[in-house]
């Protein structure tokens, strides 16, 4: 168990050394040499990215040697019953850190450079600097996580007093506590509380009237703002709802795993699996919290992704669907700026005879569409030379009713957020050259409507057709956007229309959106990481089997089976990662919907937060829920047979010789 964090550790740091390139490489030869991060670039975004680093490898590292230690608590009690100061002894787990910190990262990246340089050869290559300092970054990294995850074990693992630490009752948090230290507890949990609940909440308020929005145009004073106001939005969303959730689902986690364990005793006999397990799982035990937390972290960080990718890629086939295949208008839309000579207002309409047998057409779906141009307005523009300079032109929106929407894709206009005050900014058709001073808006006839911009993928720059009307009167249908219902192309079924004078443009066949969501990434992305959960929870099945040592062999020696505290061990740890699972998968569906429409900045101003709900919603019925599932049930049979199997090899031993073993270990 002692080296199990150095082999993970190290693995991941020759992975990371083989992506990021040959050390001596060919230059003549033009493939990808690998990650190749520039050398003043190296080291900030290792700073950048070092605290979630940190957390996440040094996480990992802190369950194991904390494990380890619970186990050796009788050593450490005679290191200090013999007059050995704490702080000497703690010194020397962070000098073990150190060490095996540079075992696991030097190591690691050894042997993950020199297979990628084996495989890419020493003909003709020259020395890579970009890759030394990524290696050297990696090796550090991976030391600074031992370091920190040592000393804080160390701590934990020696406080209190020395009974304490011989007897365990320091390290496993027992049942009774005094009424004064209950206390403290829970205001210390309602403190914490308040201030992530609070963070989060006050995030969500600079979220909603978009506080972000700053451009060089502003003052210093609102670029400070809104400065400031990303750093809250990222600890409030980023660091402090993530961690309540962990922290209360951990709580919940034990809670349910020992109610589900006095459900279990209740019919079972004296001895039985059943039995024993519900017994286990009342018991105090060190880092159950901590390993439930790790299964939680990561399912719920699976699910949060797996909301924001499979909600991109969701609405990138949408807006895929709602691109016409053929337009048919009385003036151009495709990718074009009005000309500052035009009239603003809305264009001329369509004939209704053609409209009317365009509608009658079986092989044709129809959205009527009218086509706004706008006022002129100045706009930020870059010249050739790459220099800005300010320019004027109109704008040229498309404006559709979001229901007739329906009619390609079911509530298109509702996940792509289509209503009143919002604006899809890009697409092939219509045009907004930039926002301007004064931000985005639209402005015809003197009458203006301040709107809001989807953040998002969209089929053509435009807006709602009810709530341009209610602004500048009613609108002719001047365009029509053609769909096949059937088989047959539009641009054969078109050759049977009178079309003269109008202009007919087509898709670009060249543009055909290829979805990348995949069930499959999602496990594949996701396994590794709860492969290492699961590990944290066989290794506290390990550290729970030596705590429990002299009671089991107590057990065996009054009749219990071996078969029977197997089949316990298998039971406590699938209890516990599965409920884990469990409390994970639901704290990412409370938390993904919300960070995919912060990360996409839905627009709650405009749209208000009843059709942002909708779409938090929406996400989740899209999501792969049997992978995800599966991820758990999978994981909680793997620590299953873990612990099984690591009962299996106490079994070897006879009773007699287990209760001695665990007198050896200062367990007993």
């Amino acid at each position: 168990m002692r080296w199990v964090p150095v082999w993970i550790v190290g693995a991941a740091a020759a992975l990371a050394a083989w992506a990021s390139g040959p050390l001596f490489y060919d230059y003549g030869d033009h493939a990808d040499p690998g990650l190749g991060i520039d050398v003043r670039l190296a080291w900030v975004m290792v700073l950048f990215y070092a605290p979630f680093l940190i957390a996440v490898v040094g996480g990992t590292v802190l369950a194991f040697r904390s494990l380890w230690l619970s186990t050796r608590r009788a050593e450490l009690a005679a290191h200090l019953a013999l007059g050995r100061p704490r702080r000497s002894l703690v010194l020397e787990h962070v000098r073990a850190g150190l060490r095996d910190g540079f075992l696991a990262g030097v190591g690691g990246v050894v042997l993950g450079g020199a297979l990628r340089q084996i495989m890419t050869g020493f003909v003709g290559v020259e020395f890579v600097s970009n890759t030394l300092w990524d290696f050297t970054a990696f090796a550090v990294l991976a030391m600074v996580c031992f370091v920190f995850a040592y000393w804080i074990a160390a701590l934990w693992a020696t406080r209190g007093s020395v009974r304490e630490i011989a007897s365990g009752q320091a390290a496993d948090a027992p049942a009774e506590v005094g009424a004064r230290h209950s206390g403290r507890r829970v205001r210390q949990f309602l403190v914490i509380s308040s201030l992530a609940l609070g963070t989060a909440a006050v995030a969500l308020v600079i979220w909603a009237p978009d506080v972000l929005a700053a451009s060089d145009s502003d003052g210093e004073v609102a670029v400070l703002i809104a400065l400031l106001a990303g750093m809250v939005m990222a600890v409030g969303f980023g660091l402090a709802f993530p961690g309540l959730l962990v922290y209360a689902g951990a709580k919940v986690t034990v809670r349910a795993t020992q109610a589900l364990g006095r459900a279990l005793a209740t019919p079972s006999a004296p001895g039985s699996a059943r039995s024993l397990a519900s017994d286990a799982l009342a018991r105090r035990t060190p880092m159950r919290t901590g390993a439930a937390a790790t299964v939680i972290a990561v399912m719920g960080v699976a699910v949060s992704v797996s909301a924001m990718y499979f909600g991109l890629e969701e609405r990138n086939n949408t807006a895929a669907d709602l691109r016409p295949r053929t337009t048919v208008s009385t003036v151009e839309i495709v990718e074009t700026e009005p000309p500052q000579s035009a009239t603003s207002g809305w264009a001329e309409p369509l004939p209704a005879q053609l409209l009317a047998d365009l509608h009658a057409d079986p092989a044709l779906i129809v959205i009527e569409a009218a086509v706004l141009t706008t006022e002129v307005r100045e706009h930020e523009s870059w010249a050739d030379d790459g220099l800005p300079f300010m320019d004027a032109s109109r704008d040229l929106l498309i404006a559709v009713d979001p229901a007739a929407l329906d009619a390609v894709v079911q509530d298109a206009g509702k996940a792509l957020y289509l209503t009143d005050g919002t604006v899809w900014h890009s697409g092939a058709l219509g045009s907004i050259p930039s926002y301007g001073p004064g931000g985005l808006h639209i402005e015809v006839n003197g009458v203006r409507g301040d709107a809001e911009a989807v953040n998002g993928p969209s089929p053509w720059t435009g807006i709602s057709r009810p709530w341009a009307e209610s602004l500048w009167g009613t609108a002719p249908t001047s365009a029509a956007m053609l769909y096949p219902a059937g088989g047959v192309p539009v641009d054969e079924v078109l050759r049977a229309h009178d079309l003269d004078g109008l202009h007919v443009s087509s898709a670009d066949a060249s543009f055909e959106w290829d979805s990348t969501a995949s069930a499959g990434l999602v496990a594949a992305v996701t396994a590794p990481f709860l492969a290492v959960a699961v590990a944290i929870v066989v290794a506290l099945a390990w550290s729970g089997q030596r705590l429990r040592a002299r009671d089991q062999a107590t057990l065996l020696a009054l009749g219990a089976t071996p078969s029977a505290l197997r089949r316990a061990a298998a039971l406590e740890s699938f209890l516990v990662t599965s409920v884990a699972g469990a409390v994970g998968c639901l704290g990412g569906v409370l938390l993904g919907p919300l960070l995919a429409a912060v990360a996409f900045s839905s627009p709650i101003g405009a749209a208000g937060p009843g059709l942002v709900l909708w779409n938090m919603g929406h996400t989740l019925t899209i999501m792969p829920w049997g992978v995800l599932l599966g991820l758990v049930l999978g994981a909680a049979l793997i620590a299953a047979a873990g612990a099984a199997l690591i009962r299996v090899r106490l079994d070897r031993l006879s009773p007699a010789q287990q209760l001695t073993e665990a007198q050896k270990a200062g367990t007993s």
